[in-house]
């Protein structure tokens, strides 16, 4: 008996592997903000990293029906993300060699994000 597909395709480990390590990387640099904007804008990063990665594991597991709008959310956290990235090192709590870091990792997560996503089209 040939079992129908209703599940997702699952996220390439690859992926989950690499925002675990961005996310410990974001972890690492938002330790390093000032004291001040710790418990609201270094808290909102981390947490929007770690819905990223939630995210992805929820659509590794989802049905292949739900699997695409789980992805359109993490994609959208992404866009987020940088965002606040952009803002952290324009208020001087990023260095440049750290934003540059973490944007390059933000940016091949987006590339395999765009992959897991275009094979549901």
């Amino acid at each position: 008996m040939s079992r129908q597909s209703t599940e997702a395709p699952p996220a390439p480990p690859v992926l989950l592997l690499h925002w675990e390590r961005t996310v410990d990387e974001l972890m690492d640099r938002t330790a390093d903000f000032p004291r001040r904007v710790r418990a609201s804008f270094a808290v909102r990063i981390e947490s929007i990293g770690l819905d990223i990665l939630e995210g992805l594991i929820a659509a590794r597991w989802a049905r292949r029906s739900e699997t695409p709008a789980l992805l359109a959310q993490v994609d959208a956290k992404l866009q987020i993300l940088g965002v606040l990235l952009r803002l952290a090192f324009s208020r001087q709590y990023l260095s440049r060699r750290s934003f540059e870091q973490l944007v390059r990792e933000l940016d091949e997560a987006g590339r395999m994000l765009g992959g897991w996503r275009r094979s549901f089209a």
